[in-house]
């Protein structure tokens, strides 16, 4: 049972959670009341959850009709891609340019701590894919750049992270399933490190467009596998 006081936040943190994990299909049609058994709770909290969980672009509501776990298509993988690319790869090289600074350093030494418990984290569990671990690579790896994206100090970069937040979560999970890609991921992100601090804002604008761009290739190539016809995408309902 769900602590009563923190019913509507709960209710947030563990559908998304479901989400993230795959423990919630996109090829079905929730209701909220299914949510509410799910969870052992009322409707309420599960309403308030889900209209945020839509604003972060989580979920769809489809009206009359239910809730379903949101499309991932892949023009959005390019269109964040870009985005991200953008704005990665110029606070890489910002960061790198400043690196003899005290404040860089220190951004820096906080940077390769991420990394660092992301390499712990493969020598002692391997690049297994399971959805617990996926998650919480994932969020080390967020984290990773977000802190890049952070010393520049510009709102509007970080304005436009949190926007896109849930996307990069979202396909970061999709994309670590992949036997090697965490390796290939901690491969990238030393290599960012390394130009920064070299103090080559070229290199780190590179390894870090280099990065994105990987991920989106190998995001590209599991949706051109997943592909179905039209016709075989209907939505089945649950509860």
């Amino acid at each position: 049972m769900i602590v009563k006081a923190t019913l509507y936040e709960q209710a947030y943190k563990k559908i998304k959670e479901g989400i993230l994990k795959g423990t919630f299909k996109r090829d079905r049609l929730y209701c909220e009341q299914w949510f509410a058994d799910y969870l052992n709770i009322s409707r309420t909290p599960v309403r308030d959850a889900c209209l945020r969980l839509k604003r972060d672009q989580y979920i769809d509501i489809i009206p009359n009709r239910g809730i379903v776990i949101k499309e991932i298509c892949s023009q959005q993988v390019i269109e964040i891609s870009q985005l991200r690319s953008s704005i990665d790869s110029f606070c890489a090289a910002y960061l790198a340019e400043r690196i003899d600074t005290p404040e860089a350093r220190k951004q820096y030494e906080k940077i390769k701590t991420i990394n660092d418990q992301e390499q712990r984290m493969l020598l002692e569990l391997g690049n297994i894919s399971d959805h617990s671990i996926d998650v919480e690579f994932i969020q080390l790896d967020l984290e990773f750049h977000k802190e890049i994206i952070g010393f520049t100090g510009n709102r509007r970069f970080m304005e436009i992270n949190n926007e896109i937040y849930s996307y990069i979560n979202l396909l970061g999970v999709e994309v670590v399933k992949i036997d090697t890609r965490k390796q290939e991921s901690v491969d990238e992100n030393e290599a960012i490190l390394a130009a920064i601090a070299s103090g080559d804002p070229i290199a780190a604008f590179k390894a870090a467009c280099y990065h994105v761009e990987a991920i989106a290739k190998r995001l590209l190539k599991m949706m051109e596998r997943q592909e179905k016809p039209e016709a075989q995408q209907d939505l089945n309902r649950v509860g």
